[in-house]
């Protein structure tokens, strides 16, 4: 056998064992990835994500923390929470801005791009339902004189849609009462009928059991304010 031929034969022996090697590697990447990740990757980034919300105290931080947010959504393609969090962490930072309704507006904006893709991948969701009516409910307060009408009528729906879904969601319970304070006030009568709804609405909260430590527990302040703001006190 020629020199030239034993040259060949070598060179192609050490490419095919190049490839093996190759290979062995991507699949041990790829599997280790999948062992992180199955390992609670995904859920350790969510916790220290929404504690970084919990901490911020300005729309600027609550921005940076979306961002965080959208960057998991993009990775995690199949889980909704991400996109919930980008967009709440886009309505408080409007709640920071009050008084500046082009600022809130951008806000709210960014907030319904995640909660039309949430509307999309899970229809059938009470939490997701409440966040739309959240959202409508804040956009509404950006401008309540020219808004009032359309936007407390399209939060009514959103709230039917997702009693209808999830009756004993706190958070449908909490929007809709507190529409119904501001249909009252919007029509100048009283709404202490609705602060029985209100207070039982607090002394139940507690009874509610997230699906899991990762999902939505908001709005318990919400209601005691509320009821502070329109009762005279939270019992």
């Amino acid at each position: 056998m020629s020199t030239t031929t034993l040259n060949i034969t070598t060179m192609k022996s050490t490419l095919i064992t190049t490839s093996k090697v190759l290979l062995l590697f991507a699949l041990f990447i790829i599997l280790g990835t999948e062992v992180q990740a199955g390992g609670g990757k995904y859920e350790k980034k969510m916790a220290e994500t929404l504690q970084a919300m919990g901490a911020a105290e300005s729309p600027q931080a609550l921005q940076e923390v979306a961002n965080q947010f959208l960057i998991v959504a993009k990775a995690e393609k199949k889980e909704w929470l991400p996109y919930y969090y980008h967009a709440y962490s886009h309505i408080m930072a409007n709640f920071m801005l009050k008084g500046q309704p082009e600022q809130q507006d951008l806000m709210l904006d960014e907030a319904k791009s995640s909660i039309e893709t949430l509307l999309k991948m899970a229809p059938d969701n009470g939490e997701v339902h409440a966040l739309n009516a959240f959202h409508l409910m804040a956009r509404l307060a950006v401008n309540p004189q020219e808004r009032g009408q359309t936007h407390s009528m399209k939060t009514q729906m959103a709230v039917a849609h997702g009693l209808a879904i999830d009756a004993k969601n706190p958070r449908l319970r909490y929007v809709k009462i507190s529409t119904d304070f501001g249909t009252a006030r919007f029509f100048g009568s009283g709404g202490e009928k609705h602060c029985a709804a209100a207070q039982d609405l607090a002394a139940e909260w507690d009874n509610f059991t997230p699906e899991s430590p990762l999902h939505p527990t908001w709005g318990k302040n919400l209601v005691a304010r509320m009821i502070q703001q329109n009762c005279g006190s939270e019992k």
